[in-house]
């Protein structure tokens, strides 16, 4: 990248900070440039199969790739937010 390691450093460690000051408070974020897309996990009212579809221009025309229904509702966040990290209690480093 052409800087030097503290500097990168220095550089994340403010758009961390900034980062969560605005999850924290409620600011707005905004996101621009480069390639990114949205997805959602929806679940299948037929079979009940759950999967991430990205958002497209019709998600409305989207199948379950399973039993290919178009009948689907927004599952909510499916994997949670740690999904696999054990969260350690106070004493678990005594072991």
């Amino acid at each position: 990248m052409g800087i030097s390691r503290p500097t990168f450093f220095r550089i994340l460690n403010s758009a961390h900070c900034k980062g969560a000051d605005a999850l924290v408070k409620g600011k707005a974020i905004r996101i621009e440039g480069g390639k990114y897309h949205f997805s959602q996990f929806v679940k299948c009212l037929k079979c009940g199969h759950v999967w991430e579809e990205v958002q497209k221009e019709n998600i409305q025309a989207s199948e379950c790739p399973e039993c290919h229904s178009t009948e689907w509702v927004p599952a909510g966040n499916h994997r949670g937010w740690c999904h696999g990290r054990r969260q350690r209690g106070p004493f678990d480093y005594l072991d």
